[in-house]
This record gives C-alpha cells, structure tokens and sequence, in this order.
C-alpha cells in the first residue's frame, strides 16, 4: 500500500529521508502552483562593504595623521586618507564620520 504511494511518485521507499521526499512529492502533485526550487536563495540587504575591525584601522590612521599634524581635525584627516590615490581609504564612499556622541578606543 505504502510502497505503491512511494513508486508512484518515484520515490526510493530505502532513503533516510523518504518521508520528506513522499510529502514534497505530493505537494508538488497535488498542490496547485506548488514550485520546488533547488537552488540557493539569494541573499538580502546590501553586500557588506565594511568589514570588523576596519573601524579601528581607519582611527589609527586618523590618530596617525592628526600626530603629524596637530591642527588636523577628525574630519579633515579621513579626508587626506581618502584622497591617497591607491591608499586603502580610497574606495570607501560615503561618510566616513566619528560618531561624535562616542569616542573610539583603539587597543593599547
């Protein structure tokens, strides 16, 4: 009885998962506009640009910068950075801003 559900939906009655095998097939036969897909579902949102850590990176090059030059704001060194053509800051757009309610502490 069983076995004949399974070979008629061509399912292997043997496979570990068989019953999740069975249950899809009859949904994809008995379901109107019911689809399978078997492929990866593309991922949401925006692709990541800014990676962990690279926060404290870009204050130590700031921190850098303003103690080559001590009339250098926060502002204006990220700036500089970004306008090193080549340089890693380069390619970030965008605002390139301290929070500034939140000082940034760098590891010692």
């Amino acid at each position: 009885m069983l076995v004949d559900l399974f070979r008629w939906h061509k399912v292997n009655p043997n496979l570990e998962n068989r019953w999740s095998a069975l249950a899809i097939a009859l949904a994809e036969a008995h379901v109107p506009g019911m689809r399978i897909i078997h492929e990866p579902m593309p991922k949401r949102g925006r692709k990541i640009s800014w990676k962990a850590g690279l926060g404290t990176e870009l204050l130590r090059d700031v921190e850098r910068l303003q103690a080559e030059n001590s009339d250098l704001t926060f502002d204006a060194a990220i700036k500089k950075l970004r306008q090193v053509k080549g340089g890693r800051w380069e390619k970030y757009e965008g605002r390139l801003r301290r929070d500034h309610g939140h000082r940034c502490q760098t590891p010692a």
